[in-house]
């Protein structure tokens, strides 16, 4: 049983530099996979450039990214700490709830 984290932009093959592009998460749990938006989060097209797919996070040099880096710090360390927490009952948590708790949307209360 594995579970994993990702992020990344959501953009069609052509990126516009006046358009706005959402970020989003992938969790893939037992071989599921869901996905959600990051509502608060909205990257320009012109920042597109300056995502590193490998890292999943802006350039460090860019000092007008900063923020959006630290608030993927902060969901990937409420990820870990959730799957630490409650590593003997992940059996029981699917992809999608899994992603929701970690968006805030429903938090699992009677397993964590």
């Amino acid at each position: 049983m594995g579970t994993s984290l990702k992020f990344y932009i959501k953009t069609l093959k052509k990126v516009e530099a006046n358009k706005q592009y959402p970020l989003y998460l992938r969790i893939i749990h037992n071989r599921k996979k869901s996905e959600g938006k990051i509502s608060l989060t909205k990257i320009r097209g012109c920042d597109v450039s300056y995502w590193n797919n490998d890292l999943q996070r802006f350039s460090p040099k860019q000092k007008h990214l900063v923020g959006h880096n630290v608030l993927l710090n902060e969901i990937q360390n409420e990820f870990h700490d959730f799957l630490r927490i409650n590593l003997t009952k992940m059996a029981e948590i699917n992809s999608q709830n899994l992603v929701d708790h970690i968006l805030s949307r429903n938090k699992i209360h009677d397993i964590s």
